[in-house]
């Protein structure tokens, strides 16, 4: 999710995150079961009138839930299971806040990244845990208070996750919920003042690592201001290894988001360019994948490996006027 958004949206249309269920005539995405091809297909569709904007996705390969398909509404910080239109999570005070990045571990458990827009609410900002059949997300990040975490990657026992205001990657430990800045390698920070890329609005405040995933032991980060991913290895002590900038460009990768890997490639949403960059991390190359409708501002990505196949999901938060809407659409790859 990018920061510039929701400050637009809250001050130019005067959205605010609200909590509790739709309302009776609500519809909530209309679902249609078209099989993944190697072109794009819109699987759901979302109302903007009703603040319908999807932001994390997600698939838990394990538990009861596993194979569906979860996905936030980021401005009403509601948790969403696709093709049910009662929220299936939420927190207990939505006010200043907002529903990013989504992750699931081993067992199915799933884990939300909350962030903050401003100083109000009660709720605390960081990641919280999703009771398993639904209800209110639990605070899970005890005791760390991060400016605006974002995306969400597990990995073993670890919930990896990104702080785009304070340019940091955090680790918490899914057993003790212990929680510590796992990087702040300067690479991972915004920009104060302008951004390294004209095409990327200017913001108060920086806006650094966004999107997260791993292949292995490696963790790879979009920073949306500086247009990079970044490659990080996870040591045998679990401590974070030296940062590698795999690919800067500010044509591509300039208001980079959301990233997945599949095989060896990674696809990154780049909301500036309404477009999914493929980045090869071993050449360092970047090029557009899909660009143009039914993109619509592409948020978040998500490999879904549930019932053998391999798949990428794509939220597109759709945010502006004028564009293909609100979706989540599934498409191959390479």
């Amino acid at each position: 999710m990018r920061f510039a958004l929701a400050i637009g949206l809250v001050g130019i249309s005067g959205l605010v995150a609200c909590g509790g269920s739709p309302a009776s005539n609500e519809s909530v995405g209309h679902v249609d079961q078209a099989s993944s091809t190697s072109k794009p297909t819109v699987i759901a569709t979302f109302n903007p009138d009703y603040a319908e904007y999807p932001e994390g996705i997600t698939v838990p390969n394990a538990g009861p839930e596993a194979g569906n398909i979860f996905f936030s509404f980021i401005f009403r910080v509601q948790l969403m299971k696709l093709g049910n239109p009662a929220p299936y999570s939420w927190i207990a005070d939505p006010t200043d806040r907002v529903g990013a990045g989504l992750g699931a571990d081993a067992a199915g458990n799933l884990y939300w990244a909350i962030g903050a827009l401003g100083f109000d609410g009660t709720a605390p900002p960081g990641i919280y845990k999703v009771p398993q059949g639904g209800g209110e997300a639990q605070w899970f990040s005890v005791g760390f208070f991060p400016a605006f975490a974002n995306g969400v990657e597990v990995v073993g026992n670890t919930a990896y996750w990104t702080d785009s205001v304070a340019g940091t990657v955090n680790a918490t430990n899914l057993t003790t919920q212990q929680s510590t800045v796992w990087s702040a390698d300067p690479s991972l920070g915004g920009n104060f003042g302008p951004p390294a890329c004209p095409d990327v609005p200017t913001l108060p405040f920086p806006f650094g690592a966004n999107g997260i995933t791993h292949v292995g032991n490696t963790l790879y980060i979009t920073n949306t201001q500086k247009a990079t991913v970044l490659e990080i290895p996870i040591n045998a002590d679990g401590s974070a290894g030296a940062v590698r900038q795999i690919v800067q460009s500010c044509a591509l990768l300039g208001g980079a988001d959301g990233v997945a890997a599949k095989g060896s490639h990674l696809y990154v949403c780049n909301q500036e360019a309404n477009a999914i960059i493929d980045v090869n991390p071993a050449s360092g190359t970047a090029s557009i994948a899909l660009q143009g409708a039914p993109l619509d501002r592409p948020s978040s990505i998500f490999l879904d490996t549930s019932g053998g196949q391999k798949r990428l999901l794509e939220t597109n938060i759709a945010t502006e006027p004028g564009g293909a809407g609100p979706s989540i659409i599934s498409f191959k790859g390479d």
